[in-house]
């Protein structure tokens, strides 16, 4: 009887929080517009699930073990204007997964970036986590990953970086969007076979007007997702389509279709 409700607990602690282990994302805003945005990829095919967009407001990733209660504290925190360290206070605090059917914080990582006053980014990374992985922010990103290849993050990083600074800042889609690829250049996932860098990948973007449900840009690499894993929030799982793209290129063909890429001065 013990050993069953042992699998009971961990059966349920399943439901309550989604893997995104092997998963690399970077959330970022765009002050001038206003616009929020999360872009990510993984072996964990349910990885969108990481993501929590507040239009006008701020993104947060919750991956590794995924708490969805943890993300979405924090969407409801950067909605009510509480600034990044606040948040990653809470999102520490033991006593929120406490639960016997909640994954524990060491298990946990989040990344989260807002609008509101400084400081406005942050990340949390739980002692569990498995290597290799990394997190940085700056003052319109987060950037985190985990069960990488060496060097992911860093990579992540310095492209969003080198593509912000100057006068011309192109749109936020297409930023985030090139981050993702240099994370897939660099290896990307550590769990996925070598010639692969990643089974599933997306990128949002909402405006301030948005609906967080419907973003302005809604791209995911592939479409797998039944009413059953949105409704409950639980990724089933595909095979990859050996015929269809790399995921992170699938995005890029996306993105083109819907916004062809900017140069500075257009």
């Amino acid at each position: 009887m013990k050993k069953f409700r042992t699998c009971l607990f961990l059966a349920l602690a399943m439901v309550a929080s989604s893997p995104a282990l092997a998963t690399w994302s970077i959330v970022a805003v765009d002050p001038e517009t206003g616009e929020v945005g999360i872009a990510a990829a993984s072996c964990s095919t349910g990885v969108r699930l990481i993501a929590g967009l507040v239009p006008g407001k701020g993104a947060v990733a919750a991956q590794a073990a995924t708490s969805f209660l943890g993300r979405d504290v924090a969407m409801e925190m950067i909605s009510d204007g509480d600034r990044a360290d606040i948040i990653v206070r809470k999102l520490a605090d033991e006593d929120l997964y406490a639960s016997p059917i909640r994954i524990g914080l060491q298990w946990l990582q989040y990344g989260l970036v807002t609008l509101n006053p400084s400081p406005k980014a942050g990340t949390l990374t739980g002692y569990s986590v498995p290597d290799d992985w990394g997190a940085v922010h700056g003052d319109d990103y987060s950037v985190q990953g985990n069960t990488l290849r060496p060097g992911v993050v860093d990579a992540v990083a310095t492209a969003w970086q080198l593509d912000t600074v100057g006068s011309c800042r192109k749109p936020l889609a297409q930023r985030l969007l090139r981050a993702l690829e240099a994370g897939r250049d660099a290896g990307g996932d550590n769990r996925c076979p070598i010639e692969a860098s990643s089974y599933a990948a997306f990128l949002f973007v909402a405006k301030p007007e948005d609906d967080a449900d419907a973003p302005s840009v809604m791209l995911e690499a592939p479409r797998h997702f039944s009413g059953l894993e949105m409704t409950w929030q639980i990724p089933l799982g595909f095979t990859p389509d050996p015929n269809l793209p790399e995921p992170v290129a699938h995005l890029r063909q996306l993105y083109a279709a819907q916004a062809p890429e900017r140069a500075c001065g257009e």
